[in-house]
């Protein structure tokens, strides 16, 4: 089956068009390019230029009145425009063509008549010859289509009518075709039914025909092509559509088989050039066929370049792999046919075709015919141009070539680069093989344009798209502008990335460009211009400076903003643009540069405070790092040697600055100085900030003088102060001097930024700042979780502070000063409240300090220090807080839930020393002194570590207690008792406690302190003994002589009063004391020959202080000594009540003790100092009173009382609550668990936000009049939630412009369209929620004047820029924006009036 040849009508066309050629006025617009046409079956889809290039030299653009102008227009108006696609007949009827805009269609708007006339001929013409055009559909070579691309193709095919399919089915050699033209036929008819759906008449019945007559070859090549059709017909009866034979034209020469021929008997070369071996050439009309390319590459590389060598493929145009390739290549020929094949499959065929004497053969031995017919230059150019024309480019350059057309050939060279790069397979993604064979081919069309003189745009063009596709758009921009396509060209510079060249092009012809490319390039050259700070270059593409400053500020362009305004010396405007980015280095540099300005100059003074405060705020470190010279700390220093020596600032600007300096250099010294004049201005925040700079380190007080220590605690507590009133501010967030002392920075109306580095952006977490977003710049907390981080850090802050000056060595002094470890030194009893002025605010401070210490303390860390911090604990405690202590000290961890081996009695189930401890110095317990005994003794035998100085306090009050109980138990009086008079007033509060505490274990008190003699003197085995937290074995002998001599008389004493087995005891006490006297050891105080000897020592042992003094007590009731002991003061009493105010006094009694009816005769006191003897040395004892006698000494099981303490506390089970306990504990633990619930509870930020809102609201509605009460009805309602709605939507928008503007910054060239038309949308709509949230605002002029119809548009304004963002961007608020909608646009309707009932009259007239 032939193929169909189709020629347009354009001879005859152009002769009807000779009419326009006299009028030059028919052709108004631009040239149109060359006639897309169909040559011989095959698409152009070059332009003309491209196939006429290598022709006779035409021109490259048509003119005004060629033949294809006018066919363009039939093309693209008439047949191809939008509006033809509706008619019916698919073109423009005549009026509709003559009714089109001029301005649109304007190449021929004076000449429609003859033009549609022209079109009409055109018509009948092409129906004649059954030509078809660009507009109707025709597919060649049907047969290589899958009839899924015939679907498609007559879906693009408006017209059922305009279908053409033309084909041969024994030509299907494509891979995976199946095709018949019957198929196509039902196929079709199926896709026409079903498109007309129910109407019939719309139904389009296929029709076909046989084009039975080949005009290409003779009929010899026919017949034998034909048989080769008969074997498929026979043996795959369904593989072709069964069709009459085709005929030929003319009779011609059979084709000659060659046969017998092969490898062994005669090479290619003797073959073809015959015997004499000379080199002939094939001629311009001569092809050898081979299988495929390698075949080809072979039989070039044995006879050379003789002539043309094709595969099938290119003769062909497509693949094969059956019988049909036989077919395909006989139907090549046109003229004469040889057929070479030396293989045995090539015999069978051979012997069908001899069978029908359709072949000549042609063995070896016979005379061989001719091959090689030699052609003149022009026969090699002619089929040079129709190879090329047929995209046989390869074979184009060989022709060329021949012709000896160097040019042309080169040109054939670049097309043939071109269908390379086209062809060359893209593997895995990978385009480099391809990319290269792009770029070889448009190199190659560089060079021909070069050499080309009617050609070269059309070869520029070429080259440049080339370039495109070989991601060269720098070099394509340069091609095209060399082809004068100067919008193709500038806009590659653009994608390139080139936007000075794009520009460049502009400028020159912006006239012959498309508007709205040139438009678009210089938009985004703006935007880049000043995103790459080439201000001078941007500001060409604007009109005015302000347009360009409204452009930079749209899009963010601050650093381009800024460096513009500083060029042109705005420099107050620069510098606005560098403080509202928080470059504050930046923007006092531009203010100095104005530096004859006051203004300019004190205005950089407070930027440059501003700075220093957000650079050095509280909590950052100061280190070498953060001050050097490159970073943004060291730089503002630098600055405040300049801006510091001007007049611009006030003394108080400059004494800051001198704060910062001082906070670089950590000059305490200085910083203390500044604090206290700050605090003496009132100006909290930089007195705060030097203070908590001053108290970061310790103050060393243990070697500063009292006056020191006086003056640092003083202004310590101005500084514990300033911390405890910033604490308790109300509005943490809106406070100026937490904001300048923290760096807050306000985000939004509640969202803050942390900048990063300061103290709070370092303690933030999870727990307090659940919702904080780490950002760029810091950390942006919403206002209440800053509430609370405020309110937490300086908490904790001033905790630490307090802690770290009120540690355990603070402790440990005050604990000295009230039980110093030395007489002389006086006692707690000597402290007078009345002297001290802040005593009672002081004594609160220690109250809490004391108990906070004792709740905090872990027996094992340190475990060395715990039993001596838990003692002194606990004295401070029932010293300054009695009441209190005695309900708190059980419940402090040390007592409730620690158990440490060292102080259980025996194993884990007995008793825990720290229970003993306790009940002991509560004296609560009748067993408090037995328990004291025990946990004393315990200490002793176990080593437990402990201060020595805060056992020696116990011991004594132990021992003081234990002689006051034994005494009272013994004689109901204290007669006779001799103690210091530190003691006495110490335990005189708790003289009737005492009365009836068990003294079981008085007899084994001086057991083990009696061991302790030794290993304190020599400091040996004293490892578990500490003096200021070193153990005796490290301490002078001069600090262990002072602890022996008062252990020595500790046991003095008790052997001096006690009435037990006197003599054994006073003995057993003098010859431990004894003991330590030894040879070669320095004097031992106490060591006496005798008890007597001991007895007058202990009673001289405070002689010497001022502060204290020894006391005997003498009952009133007993007669008076005519002498009285030496030192020792005698005090006479009556009742045990008085005598603390005895001690406190002279000794008498007369003025307080009142007359009572029982009192005992009047006895003149003595004065103490007068009672004292003259002589030096004491009389003897008295003996003893009645009731005094030495008493033996009874044996007691220690362990058995010890065992009854242990069962004590075992049986001593809490008692069971009562109901109303129990409802008590319920209702508290309820509501505990709600407030905890509460607390944990994640606050949304919507939440938050509407409670400020209405808040705010609600307090300006309390200033304003109303005279309208639906008006207020909306200022406390629905206008509070569309104020809401439009504060999130402004809020988003800002969040949602800076992050796009922050991608600007860093997106590549390629993106910028793209942002630039998201940033102009979102900066759009910032700008409109930005004035909708003013005009809303509560003390907004639209409140005050109460225009409900402006309201109304406001609220649908929001409601639409709301429409206008994502559905998720919006969930948070919808809501409110539908409360406010219903409230103030939706008006209610008034219900419908219902008619009344007709009255029933009925029955009426019978009254």
């Amino acid at each position: 089956m032939a193929e169909v040849t189709a020629v347009p009508v354009l001879a005859e066309l152009a002769l009807q068009v000779a009419a326009l050629q006299e009028n030059p006025d028919a052709t108004t617009g631009h040239a149109t390019a060359p006639l897309p046409l169909v040559i011989e079956g095959i698409d152009v889809d070059d332009t003309m230029g491209e196939a006429q290039g290598i022709g006779e030299g035409q021109a490259d653009e048509p003119g005004p009145s060629d033949p294809s102008l006018v066919f363009g227009e039939f093309m693209g108006v008439i047949k191809g425009s939008e509006l033809a696609l509706e008619r019916p007949e698919g073109h423009l009827s005549k009026d509709m063509y003559h009714g089109l805009s001029h301005r649109t269609q304007g190449t021929f708007a004076n000449q429609r008549e003859t033009v549609y006339k022209l079109y009409e001929a055109y018509l009948k013409k092409k129906k004649a010859r059954g030509d078809y055009d660009a507009a109707d559909s025709y597919v060649d070579e049907a047969q290589d289509n899958l009839l899924i691309d015939a679907l498609v193709l007559r879906t693009l095919c408006r017209n059922p009518h305009g279908m053409f399919w033309a084909g041969d089915t024994a030509q299907t050699i494509s891979v995976g075709s199946a095709f018949r033209f019957n198929d196509l036929k039902a196929f079709l008819y199926q896709v026409e039914e079903a498109n007309a759906g129910e109407n019939a008449e719309k139904r389009t019945q296929p029709e076909s025909f046989h084009l039975a007559v080949n005009y290409r070859s003779h009929a010899g090549i026919v017949d034998c092509a034909h048989s080769v059709i008969e074997l498929i017909t026979q043996f795959w009866p369904h593989a072709i559509d069964a069709l009459a034979p085709e005929q030929g034209m003319i009779h011609g020469l059979k084709p000659v088989f060659f046969s017998g021929w092969d490898q062994n008997t005669v090479r290619y070369e003797q073959f073809l050039f015959g015997e004499a071996g000379s080199h002939i050439e094939f001629g311009a009309e001569q092809c050898i066929l081979v299988r495929d390319e390698a075949a080809r590459d072979k039989l070039r590389a044995q006879v050379g370049d003789i002539g043309l060598i094709m595969t099938l493929y290119e003769s062909k145009g497509l693949e094969f792999n059956d019988l049909k390739f036989l077919y395909v290549a006989i139907t090549r020929a046109r003229k004469n046919l040889w057929i070479a094949d030396g293989s045995e499959k090539a015999d069978p065929m051979r012997i069908v075709w001899t069978k029908k004497d359709q072949i000549q053969n042609c063995t070896p031995g016979t005379d061989v015919p001719r091959l090689a017919m030699s052609s003149t230059a022009e026969d090699w150019a002619k089929t040079a141009l129709s190879l090329f024309n047929n995209r046989r480019y390869m074979q184009a350059m060989h022709c060329y070539e021949r012709a000896g057309l160097s040019r042309e050939r080169a040109v054939a060279n670049a097309y043939y680069l071109r269908e390379v790069a086209r062809t060359r397979p893209v593997i895995r993604g990978d385009n480099q093989s391809q990319t290269l064979a792009f770029l070889a081919a448009a190199e190659a069309f560089i060079a021909s344009a070069r050499e080309a003189v009617t050609e070269k745009k059309a070869y520029y063009r070429i080259a440049a798209q080339c370039y495109v596709d070989g991601g060269e758009d720098f070099k394509a921009a340069q091609a095209y502008a060399l082809a004068a396509e100067y919008t193709l060209a500038a806009q590659h510079y653009r994608k390139a990335g080139k936007f000075e060249d794009a520009v460049d092009i502009i400028k020159v012809h912006r006239a012959e460009m498309q508007v709205e490319v040139v438009e678009s390039i210089v938009d985004v050259s703006r935007l880049y211009f000043l995103r790459e700070k080439q201000i001078k270059k941007a500001m060409e593409l604007f009109d005015n400076d302000d347009e360009a400053l409204e452009y930079m500020d749209d899009y963010g362009l601050d650093v381009a903003r800024a460096q513009f305004l500083e060029d042109v010396g705005r420099y107050a405007e620069a510098a606005d643009v560098h403080l509202s980015e928080g470059n504050t280095l930046e923007g006092i540099r531009v203010l100095t540069m104005d530096n004859n300005n006051e203004a300019s100059m004190k205005r950089a003074l407070d930027c440059l405070l501003d700075g220093l405060w957000r650079s050095l705020s509280c909590g950052v470190p100061v280190n070498e790092l953060s001050l050097r010279s490159s970073g943004v700390i060291g730089k503002l220093l630098r600055y405040t040697n300049a801006l510091g020596r001007t007049d611009a600032g006030d003394e108080l600007l400059r004494d800051e600055i001198s704060m910062f300096r001082a906070i670089a250099k950590r000059d305490t010294e200085q910083l203390l100085v500044l604090g206290k004049k700050f605090v003496a201005r009132a100006s909290s925040a930089a007195a705060f900030l030097c203070l908590d700079r001053v108290f970061s380190v310790p103050l060393k007080l243990q070697t500063a003088t009292l006056s020191e220590i006086a003056t640092k605690l003083e202004i310590f507590y101005v500084y514990a102060r300033l911390l405890q009133r910033l604490w308790s501010v109300n509005n943490p967030c809106e406070d100026p001097d937490i904001r300048k002392v923290f760096a807050l920075q306000p985000s939004t109306e509640d969202m803050f930024l942390l900048p990063k580095g300061t103290l709070l952006a370092t303690e933030h977490n999870d727990r307090l700042t659940s919702s904080a977003r780490e950002m760029e710049q810091g950390t942006l907390v919403p206002r209440w979780e800053l509430e609370k981080l405020v309110k937490h850090v300086l908490k904790v802050r001033l905790l630490k502070r307090v802690k770290e000056e009120n540690d355990i060595y603070w402790l440990r002094r005050l604990y000295e000063v009230l039980n110093p470890p030395y007489y002389k030194l006086g006692s707690s009893q000597l402290l007078s409240p009345a002297l001290i002025p802040e005593f009672s605010l002081g004594s609160q401070v220690i109250k809490v300090w004391v108990r906070d210490n004792l709740y905090a303390l872990d027996p094992y860390r340190p475990a060395n220090a715990f039993l001596t911090s838990l003692l002194q604990g606990l004295r401070l405690a029932f010293r300054f807080d009695p009441d209190a202590a005695s309900e708190y000290v059980h419940r402090i961890p040390a007592v409730v839930s620690y158990r440490p081996p060292t102080l259980m009695r025996g194993g884990d189930s007995e008793g825990y020393m720290v229970h003993y401890l306790l009940d002991s110095m509560q004296n609560s317990d009748v067993k408090a002194l037995s328990k004291g005994v025990l946990f004393m003794n315990h200490v002793l035998e176990k080593k437990v570590p402990i201060d020595i100085g805060v056992l020696s306090n116990f011991m004594d009050h132990l021992c003081g207690s234990l002689l006051i109980a034994s005494r009272l138990r013994a004689t109901a009086t204290l007669h006779d008792l001799t103690l210091p008079k530190s003691w006495l007033l110490r335990l005189s509060p708790n003289i009737e406690a005492l009365r009836i505490k068990d003294t079981q274990l008085v007899n084994i008190y001086q057991t083990q302190i009696t061991q302790l003699l030794e290993p304190i003197y020599t400091g040996q085995d004293a490892a578990y003994l500490f003096f200021e937290g070193r153990d005796l074995s490290t301490v002078s002998h001069q600090i262990r002589a002072l602890f022996f001599a008062r252990i020595c008389r500790n046991l003095c004493l008790w052997g001096y009063n006690t009435r037990t087995s006197v003599h054994t005891v006073r003995n057993s006490i003098w010859q431990a004391i004894a003991a330590i006297r030894r040879p070669g050891r320095v004097f031992i105080p106490y060591s006496r020959g005798s008890w007597d000897q001991l007895a007058r020592v202990v009673r001289r042992s405070v002689k010497d202080s001022n502060l204290d003094e020894m006391v005997q007590l003498h009952y009133g009731g007993k007669p008076v000594e005519r002498k009285s002991l030496f030192n020792v003061r005698r005090i006479l009493y009556d009742r045990l009540e008085d005598i603390p105010w005895l001690l406190r006094t002279d000794g008498s009694g007369a003025a307080s003790i009142g007359l009572r009816a029982d009192a005992p005769s009047f006895v003149p006191a003595v004065a103490a100092r007068s009672t004292v003897q003259p002589e030096e040395e004491d009389p003897e004892e008295p003996p003893a009173e009645d009731g005094e006698n030495d008493v033996p000494e009874q044996v007691v099981d220690v362990e058995h009382v010890a065992q009854a303490i242990d069962a004590d506390y075992a049986t001593a089970a809490p008692t069971a609550p009562t109901a109303k306990d129990i409802a008590a504990a319920t209702t508290i633990a309820e509501a505990y668990q709600r407030y905890i619930a509460k607390k944990r509870v994640k606050r949304r930020s919507s939440e938050e936000t509407r409670r400020r809102i209405f808040a705010t609201f609600s307090a300006q509605a309390g200033k304003m009049d109303w005279p309208h009460r639906y008006y207020r009805m909306l200022f406390l309602g629905p206008i509070p939630h569309l104020y809401m709605a439009v504060e999130s939507l402004k809020n988003h928008l800002y969040e949602a412009r800076n992050t796009a503007r922050k991608r600007f910054v860093v997106a590549k060239h390629l993106e910028l369209e793209s942002m630039q038309l998201s940033l102009t949308q979102l900066t759009r709509s910032f700008k409109n929620a930005l004035k909708l949230h003013e005009a809303l605002s509560p003390a907004s002029e639209l409140h005050q004047t109460r225009d409900l119809e402006k309201l109304k548009a406001y609220a649908s304004e929001a409601e639409a820029l709301m429409r206008s963002l994502p559905m998720a961007a919006t969930l948070s608020w919808e809501s409110d924006m539908k409360i406010a909608l219903r409230g103030i646009v939706e008006v209610a309707k008034a219900p419908l009036k219902q008619p009344k009932p007709d009255l029933n009259a009925e029955g009426l007239d019978e009254y």
